[in-house]
């Protein structure tokens, strides 16, 4: 008889989830950039964007429904009326009615004000002053403001209203949420740009509200949102909503003020020969509108005479230059630089001032250059000015676009900074190090001193990212760094060095160089680090946290003798230190290469056992209790050596798995069991093989194509192999496991859960797969005779996956008592050294004994042998 799946397959299909939920989400129709509405009634914003993505993880159909105020929205959610708000402020009062998932993100609530018109610093400069603070009704800032009665405050329904008022002097300040703000302030074209003053005087967390009726779909949202925060689309839709600002073209500007200039000139020639006096009035309202587009435009606009006086500017060229319009026709542009860079800028305005300018005289590199000019308060900044030169009645005139990029060039300095330093602690990173490493070396070299190279690693990481997360994780490295630093600085062994002895070689792996240091030298300068580590605990969020650490130690002569080798050899003796568990400093031995260097040989053997087939199959017989019939076996792979040493699969399978060639292996089964069943199928014999696959095929769309096409050349029914998947491995994605059940299964191969029981859910995730057989892990099965608690486990597996029409499979069945065991739970199928040791299947095939000796379970000690490669390769062609 063959395994059937009994009535899984009809369970399967009306047991199917449901197409999901729908909740109501309510939100005030204008908060940008949270919420807003389009013309189209459409709801739109990160709030929005965000909850739709968390939606379509969570299975779930979101309904927007616009209300006119948060008060309105929080009445709807605490009425029952609306299910959740997708971002919302997170607030001590707020918890009091609603469930708050994880932080979308934080906002800082700042003090604001305009640009160059602060004149203080922070909250504490406005008690008992003059100036008036102004603040939104039911916002931070009231809450803020109601701690500090000596400040001046006026309070606004709305932000615009009070962002009105700050433009027009009616009122010093305002405090909000500085990202909003600074938004809705550029909506509104305000003059000037808000800036905050000091450090933000609040961060509040922002999270999906759901009402507290309802912990389970809290609980699923948290869940999305916890992958969208992890996922690339996060940072696209964040940076959608929150750009930075992105000044205009200034060839366009360039040529739009040229074109209107020209327009302006034909015009007036028009005018002054035709109807001059008549036209007058509307000639001047074109040229307000002409000043009205240069007013607005973001770049600074200037026109000169060929001696380089500015003429006209535009209020931006204002802003740039700090200087009024006024003052700045009083100047020639030249004396606002630098005395280099102004001779370099009167010799360009000399190249165009010429007769019959040449293609030379106007090339790129003189049209566009990056200069430097001084502000009034004597500050340089770096501007991009574009030039070119137009005539008017025949008088030369240079028209210049001005363009602040001081903001560019200290990102591009920023940039060019971390490319050698760590962006979280500011320490030298690798790149940094090999640069450094390579001058102390050549250094030590010369003089012909010692040097060593301590790495460093903090224990316990992992785990400190799973109690506090990344931004607790990345506290405990930023002060490690700096009690490293502090260490450095002040302890006599290392007081002569500097801070670029520290690197962060990545991860909370950090390495120091210590010049002129042997052996016992650096020995002592690790003791001196570990005890600064551990002899006070760290602050993360506040609780005290212990933290211990491991050096590796590599010197200069002794370990190598360039910067690669001994990173790599401090690196190695860091990794036999945290191996051991038992010492916390480790100097690097020749042995601590050797671990490594036998991964190597063990990748080069699988590439090579797969080129030259000496991988193989051994079958495992599993019985079936009633009929007590063997007619499916599990494939078991293993490796045999030149030597002929057969290796068991425990040797190179995490070798296989670090390195990338798990699928390859998991393959090469595939391909000699398809193989096996494919031979033995004219020989009456109606077998089935179960193949283990790991958990990397898991999402790997090529392999239901390859599997099909192997069918199809081999003439398979495809019916009779099933594919055994861990449990752990399924539910490390609950959704890629599914979907690669339903393609296995929509192939017409079954599918078996193996390991079952291991797992943190087994139960409740069970009705998620549409499995056709469990299998009990061996770890219920061993100890069957001595621990009821195994046995109440067992016998409530078999019942749960008989109920849901699925066959069980017991497995390690070593002993008579404990096949007994299992027989009397009612398992359908047995396996394990009681029942076989694992078998050659043509062996058993050709001899066709094994099923009526099986009858009488534990009398087959068939042995397995592995014949020499020769005759394996020539019994797998048939």
């Amino acid at each position: 008889m063959t395994w059937q799946a009994g009535a899984s397959d009809e369970v399967a299909e009306n047991g199917s989830a449901d197409a999901g939920e729908t909740v109501v989400a309510v939100f005030p129709e204008r908060f940008p950039p949270i919420y807003n509405i389009t013309v189209n009634n459409l709801p739109t914003g990160f709030g929005i964007e965000i909850m739709e993505e968390v939606a379509s993880r969570a299975g779930v159909r979101v309904e927007y429904v616009p209300v006119s105020s948060w008060e309105e929205a929080f009445a709807q959610l605490k009425s029952g009326r609306a299910d959740i708000i997708p971002n919302l402020g997170v607030t001590e009062k707020r918890e009091a009615f609603v469930t708050f998932t994880r932080p979308i993100n934080k906002i800082p609530v700042s003090l604001l004000v305009l640009e160059d018109r602060g004149l203080f610093e922070d909250l504490s400069d406005l008690r008992g002053s003059r100036y008036i603070v102004g603040v939104v009704r039911n916002n931070v800032g009231v809450s803020i403001l109601n701690r500090e009665p000596a400040i001046r405050r006026h309070e606004y329904p709305h932000l615009a209203d009070a962002l009105l008022d700050l433009a027009t002097d009616k009122i010093d300040a305002i405090i909000y949420p500085t990202p909003i703000a600074k938004q809705l302030a550029r909506s509104l074209r305000l003059k000037g740009h808000l800036q905050a003053l000091g450090k933000p005087i609040r961060e509040i967390p922002r999270a999906i509200a759901v009402n507290r009726q309802q912990p389970e779909l809290a609980k699923k949202l948290d869940k999305a949102l916890q992958e969208v925060l992890a996922s690339e689309v996060y940072g696209t839709i964040h940076s959608h909503w929150y750009p930075e600002p992105v000044f205009w073209d200034h060839r366009r500007v360039a040529y739009l003020v040229l074109t209107l200039l020209i327009l302006g000139g034909l015009a007036y020639g028009y005018f002054r020969f035709s109807i001059l006096q008549r036209m007058n009035k509307k000639l001047e309202t074109a040229n307000a509108f002409v000043n009205s587009v240069l007013d607005i435009s973001a770049e600074g606009i200037l026109t000169l005479n060929r001696n380089g006086m500015v003429l006209t500017a535009n209020k931006a060229a204002e802003e740039i230059f700090g200087r009024d319009k006024a003052s700045l026709v009083e100047y020639g542009i030249a004396s606002l630089m630098p005395e280099v860079e102004a001779h370099e800028f009167s010799k360009v305005l000399e190249s165009f001032d010429s007769e019959e300018p040449t293609n030379k005289s106007h090339s790129i590199e003189d049209k566009f250059r990056e200069y430097r000019i001084k502000s009034r308060d004597g500050r340089l900044r770096s501007v991009r000015i574009a030039l070119d030169m137009t005539r008017v009645e025949g008088v030369r005139y240079f028209i210049c676009t001005v363009q602040d990029i001081s903001q560019l060039r200290e990102a591009q300095q920023l940039a060019d900074f971390y490319i050698t330093h760590d962006p979280l602690t500011g320490l030298i990173n690798q790149n940094g190090f090999s640069v450094i490493m390579e001058s102390l070396l050549s250094q030590s070299k010369r003089h012909k001193r010692h040097l060593s190279c301590l790495h460093i690693d903090i224990d316990r990481m992992h785990a400190i990212n799973n109690a506090y997360g990344h931004s607790g994780g990345d506290e405990v490295l930023v002060q490690f760094s700096m009690r490293l630093e502090e260490t450095i600085r002040t302890s006599d062994l290392l007081a002569a060095y500097d801070n670029n002895m520290l690197v962060r070689a990545g991860g909370n792996r950090f390495v120091i160089i210590l010049p002129e240091t042997d052996q016992t030298g650096a020995h002592g300068a690790a003791k001196r680090i570990i005890s600064a580590i551990e002899e006070e605990p760290f602050d993360v969020d506040q609780d005290k946290v212990n933290i211990t650490c491991k050096v590796g130690v590599a010197t200069y002569p002794d370990h190598g003798a360039t910067p690669a080798e001994l990173l790599a050899r401090s690196e190695a003796a860091l990794r036999s230190a945290k191996v051991s568990g038992r010492q916390t400093i480790h100097f690097y031995a020749k042995e601590d290469d050797e671990g490594e260097r036998n991964r190597e040989v063990w990748v080069d053997r699988i590439i090579t056992g797969i080129r030259e087939d000496r991988f193989f199959l051994l079958f495992q017989p599993i019985l079936e209790i009633q009929s007590g019939k063997v007619t499916h076996y599990e494939a078991l792979m293993r490796y045999q050596g030149p030597d002929d040493k057969v290796v068991l699969p425990g040797e190179f399978i995490p070798v296989a798995e670090k390195y990338g060639l798990i699928k390859k292996i998991d393959r090469r089964v595939m391909e000699l069991a398809i193989s096996h069943l494919a031979g033995h199928d004219g020989t009456g014999s109606d077998i089935s093989i179960s193949i283990n696959l790991s958990g990397t095929n898991i999402g790997d769309p090529e392999l239901f194509e390859w599997l099909e096409a192997l069918f199809e050349e081999q003439q398979l029914d495809p019916g009779r192999l099933v594919f055994e998947i861990t449990e752990t491995a399924s539910l490390h994605s609950i959704s890629a496991a599914r979907s690669f059940i339903d393609s296995i299964k929509a192939l017409g191969c079954r599918i078996a859960l193996d390991d079952f029981g291991t797992g943190l859910s087994s139960f409740s995730y069970l009705r998620n797969f549409p499995v056709d057989i469990l299998k009990i892990d061996g770890s219920f099965i061993r100890n069957l005779p001595n621990s009821e608690e195994d046995r109440v486990m067992v016998r409530s597996m078999v019942d749960v996956a008989h109920s849901l029409g699925k066959r069980v499979v017991a497995e390690f069945v070593c002993s008579e008592e404990i096949f007994n065991i299992v027989k009397t739970f009612g398992v359908d199928y047995a396996q394990g050294y009681f029942i076989s040791e694992p078998i050659e299947l043509g062996a058993f095939v050709e001899s066709n004994s094994l099923s009526s000796s099986l009858t009488r379970p534990g009398r087959n000690k068939k042995g397995a042998v592995r014949p020499p490669v020769s005759q394996s390769r020539k019994r797998n062609r048939h």
